[in-house]
C-alpha cells in the first residue's frame, strides 16, 4: 500500500498572542501546523537529543 505524500500549496503563519506559529494548507485542502512551531508557541521548543536537562 502507498500513501501519497501530499505537498502544500500555501503557506502562512497563525498570529496568537505574541505567538507565531507556521502553517499551510495541503493539497487535499487540509489545514496543518508544524510541529516545531506549535511547541515554540507553547514554550516548548524541541532540544537536541545530547543537550542536558538544568
Amino acid at each position: 500500500m502507498s500513501e501519497k505524500i501530499l505537498k502544500a500549496t500555501h503557506e502562512g503563519e497563525i498570529n496568537i498572542g505574541n505567538s507565531v506559529i507556521p502553517c499551510a494548507v495541503l493539497e487535499n485542502g487540509e489545514r496543518v501546523i508544524t510541529q516545531s512551531g506549535f511547541m515554540r508557541a507553547l514554550g516548548r521548543a524541541r532540544q537536541s537529543k545530547g543537550a542536558s536537562a538544568l
